[in-house]
């Protein structure tokens, strides 16, 4: 006693037309990943695939990837601006390329050190952590400059041993800024409880 009729796009609702349909008459063709796209080398493979398929697509899948392509590329130009910035403040305290390398050097073994444990524990370079990069350059080259400072005022003395005051503020200086960045290793959030991981490495370490 049926008689269904086939369905036509005058059938549907406006609401779900507009959603699909364009004024032209273009209809909205939408891909979706076999891999999650949590996955940044899953989301670039994606994008990438779609792209060479259909130059002009876009959806959310690219604004992601472009969004997380910037902010790498900020917190780098970032880490690179503070470097500088603070290299340049040394050198006017310091006044010497000599010991400028000197306050330096602990800030770049604590990085080397910090990528190194980061490969041990398998946590990634991501953007969650990577704001870590101009933060640690700013607080890691404290010390160094501390004991620098309390050398050069012992007129270089050798063999040189690091004056009581100076190695004990050095020291509560550096638990407490261990203590405070180590609490985000205790957040729910993977990316925060990362980010906790590499600025309280990068701290020990420096």
């Amino acid at each position: 006693m049926s008689r269904p009729a086939r369905i036509t796009l005058a059938d549907l609702p406006p609401e779900l037309r507009e959603r699909y349909v364009g004024a032209n008459g273009e209809f909205l063709v939408r891909a979706f990943a076999r891999d999650s796209l949590w996955d940044h080398d899953a989301l670039r493979r994606f994008t990438s695939a779609v792209s060479a398929a259909v130059p002009d697509a876009t959806g959310k899948s690219f604004r992601t990837l472009e969004g997380l392509d910037q902010m790498k590329r900020g917190f780098e130009r970032a880490g690179l601006y503070a470097l500088a910035a603070i290299a340049a403040v040394l050198l006017l305290d310091l006044r010497r390329f000599a010991d400028l390398a000197l306050a330096l050097l602990p800030l770049a073994v604590g990085a080397l050190l910090t990528l190194g444990v980061m490969g041990v524990c398998g946590v990634p370079l991501n953007p969650a952590n990577m704001i870590a990069l101009p933060l640690v350059v700013g607080v890691g080259v404290d010390n160094g400059v501390h004991v620098l400072h309390d050398y050069r005022a012992r007129c270089g003395a050798l063999p040189y041993l690091l004056g009581a005051a100076t190695g004990r503020g050095v020291l509560v200086a550096g638990l407490t800024t261990v203590l405070g960045f180590g609490t985000l290793m205790t957040a729910r959030h993977v990316g925060m409880a990362g980010l906790g991981l590499v600025l309280t490495v990068a701290i020990i370490r420096s």
